[in-house]
């Protein structure tokens, strides 16, 4: 793999853990949501 390809991955790797942080904390106000009421 060359440095290109590797600059290339790096962002989208991000783009997905940013993702999946997002929607944690989506499910994680959902659960609140449910327990609060």
């Amino acid at each position: 793999m060359s440095a290109a390809q590797g600059a290339d991955i790096l962002p989208k790797v991000e783009l997905l853990t940013f993702k999946q942080k997002q929607e944690r904390k989506q499910y994680m106000l959902k659960l609140l949501k449910h327990l609060v009421i």
